[in-house]
């Protein structure tokens, strides 16, 4: 999915404030001055790190898989209802497919940041 630099701005906006960054808006001068430094889709070192925050939110059980071409985010929940797995479900939140693992990483904590956002999940 290619974004427009809007959407891109927004994006990383959304990513930035997510990682605890305390920008008012996707156009406050203090964020646009720093956008160069929000490199999380093309710093692998930044995009690990949100990565880490998603595995600890606290009270979340939030594991983020990577394995080749496939990035999973999956919040593990307790059900009673599931005694054959000691009463917890893994519940799937986001499921991404990409040969670049980078992208595929970025896109799918991207997904993740927002459903978080929407729904606090």
């Amino acid at each position: 999915m290619t974004r427009t630099k809007q959407e891109m701005i927004l994006t990383k906006f959304e990513v930035a404030k997510f990682m605890g960054f305390e920008y008012k808006s996707p156009s406050d001068e203090t964020f646009i001055l720093s956008l160069d430094q929000h490199n999380y889709d093309r710093d692998w070192n930044q995009l690990m790190a949100v990565v880490e925050k998603i595995e600890s939110l606290p009270q979340k059980s939030i594991r983020v898989q990577i394995s080749g071409c496939l990035c999973d985010i999956i919040q593990t929940k307790r059900d009673s209802s599931k005694q054959a797995n000691g009463g917890f479900e893994d519940v799937l939140l986001v499921s991404r497919k990409h040969n670049d693992k980078r992208f595929l990483v970025w896109e799918s904590v991207v997904e993740f940041v927002k459903l978080h956002n929407k729904n606090g999940c």
